[in-house]
């Protein structure tokens, strides 16, 4: 990957630039597509199926260059789409991977829950603090750069691109449930 790139990511970061100064090239767009595959496969597969995490995290993917493409259109600035994609692949990419250790600690916590589920009406679950903290803030950032892009690519306040942002999550979680509703194992 270019040099300029991953330096625009990791501004964008943190929030010193916008999603317009990522590179264009829609042939990074194709790389990056089956990177952000395999970064959320390696969060989704600490806690889920090989299978059931693999089409969680395309279906996840594909929503987001789906909604980030119908929003630009939707505002006439399609011209936007490779640079507003991949400054949002780029990001999730980095975050999902800070996120896989939070997430490989807490696994083996949130699958007893899966088992037990009366553990949480107990009291008897004790789940790693730091953990959790941690994934909280990793998802807050990734909703708050969510936000920040769509309102610079879309051209709106930052009221637009948090409505952006929430509608952009709704859309891909539904997706993403819906998909792994379908084919998880019964």
């Amino acid at each position: 990957m270019p040099t300029s790139f991953l330096k625009s990511i990791f501004q964008l970061l943190l929030f010193r630039t916008g999603p317009q100064d990522v590179p264009y090239s829609p042939q990074l767009v194709r790389i990056l597509v089956p990177l952000a595959v395999v970064a959320g496969w390696i969060v989704f597969s600490m806690l889920l199926p090989p299978g059931v995490a693999i089409a969680m995290s395309v279906v996840n993917v594909l929503a987001t260059v789906l909604v980030a493409e119908g929003i630009l259109r939707s505002r006439d600035l399609a011209a936007r789409s490779a640079q507003t994609v991949a400054a949002l692949l780029g990001t999730g990419i980095v975050l999902n991977l800070l996120m896989a250790y939070p997430a490989h600690v807490l696994a083996p916590h949130l699958t007893e829950l899966a088992k037990n589920p009366e553990l949480v009406k107990t009291g008897d679950l004790k789940l790693p603090q730091g953990a959790v903290i941690a994934m909280d803030v990793f998802n807050i950032w990734q909703f708050a750069l969510t936000a920040f892009i769509y309102r610079h690519a879309a051209n709106v306040r930052i009221f637009g691109g948090i409505g952006f942002a929430l509608l952009a999550s709704l859309v891909v979680l539904t997706l993403v449930f819906m998909v792994a509703t379908l084919i998880a194992p019964r």
